[in-house]
């Protein structure tokens, strides 16, 4: 994951691949167009345009530009956070319910009439817990 958002933390605004040509008035560079399919077009701004644009991307000491993403991302709010039926978070199945929906027995139904509810009066601790085998041991030391 390191290795993946190391990239884009330090990016610059445009790098030299970009520069097709310089003169004295202009700058000639290769930009994407989203808006077509996202194709490689050249576009030409004046200098003192160029300057103020790349400077617009400068950020100030301290700060660092990093890439968004999950669900800060530009992609996430628009296609999921449109979609209604992809913002549906589903509760976590408890262990009672999986039960019930893969071997199809009702842990709480009575074993005997097949009709009552049961409910949980008390939890038994387990035979080997910490606190049984302790109890144990100080026993058959005293002996």
């Amino acid at each position: 994951m390191i290795k993946y958002l190391g990239q884009y933390t330090y990016r610059v605004a445009i790098n030299n691949q970009r520069i097709v040509d310089v003169n004295d008035r202009d700058v000639l560079f290769i930009r994407k167009d989203y808006r077509d399919q996202e194709q490689m077009k050249t576009t030409r701004l004046s200098g003192v345009e160029f300057l103020r644009r790349f400077c617009q991307h400068i950020l100030p000491a301290g700060f660092v530009k990093i890439r968004h993403f999950g669900i800060y991302s530009s992609r996430f709010r628009s296609t999921i956070l449109k979609d209604p039926h992809k913002m549906v978070v589903k509760p976590v199945e408890t262990t009672t319910e999986r039960i019930k929906r893969v071997l199809g027995i009702d842990v709480y139904r009575c074993p005997a009439c097949k009709k009552g509810r049961l409910i949980p009066v008390a939890i038994l601790p387990r035979i080997r817990s910490p606190g049984f085998v302790k109890t144990a041991m100080l026993k058959w030391m005293n002996y």
